[in-house]
């Protein structure tokens, strides 16, 4: 089980990024470097706090609105 929550966890940390530089690029495609900065959100009080579907909702947001505009 702790082997399936890190590889969960992995999976957050890697598409929070990924999620904001889609979103960033659909917006102006030059400012897709700007996805450095979700770095320092990555890790909040919900993840810490254990609401992992909160956590994934976020980068699907990401993904929605990147698709949406």
């Amino acid at each position: 089980m702790l082997v399936a929550e890190k590889l969960l966890l992995i999976g957050y940390v890697i598409l929070l990024p990924v999620a904001l530089r889609y979103a960033l690029q659909a917006i102006h495609p030059a400012s897709a470097f700007l996805s450095v900065f979700a770095f320092p959100l990555v890790y909040n009080f919900t993840l810490h706090m254990g609401f992992y579907n909160f956590a994934y909702s976020l980068p699907l947001y990401g993904f929605v609105l990147g698709y949406w505009l």
